[in-house]
């Protein structure tokens, strides 16, 4: 899972906090940088949905687990 770093920065740390790795990852283009973290398998997602933990994706669309 890869979430922008700033609009998710409470989830990231409460997922760290939870135990669960991330790792930044920086786009540079041509007059632009944007800030990611990379949450690797499926522990950053079931852990959130566990826990009523909203993650905002980087397409804005809602993120369901059912």
């Amino acid at each position: 899972m890869i979430v922008p770093t700033l609009a998710n920065q409470g989830i990231i740390f409460y997922l760290r906090k939870e135990g669960i790795e991330s790792y930044p990852i920086t786009i540079k283009g041509n007059g632009f940088s944007k800030d990611y973290t990379f949450f690797t398998g499926i522990n950053a997602i079931m852990t959130a949905a566990m826990n009523g933990v909203k993650i905002r994706l980087m397409d804005e669309e809602e993120f369901w687990i059912t």
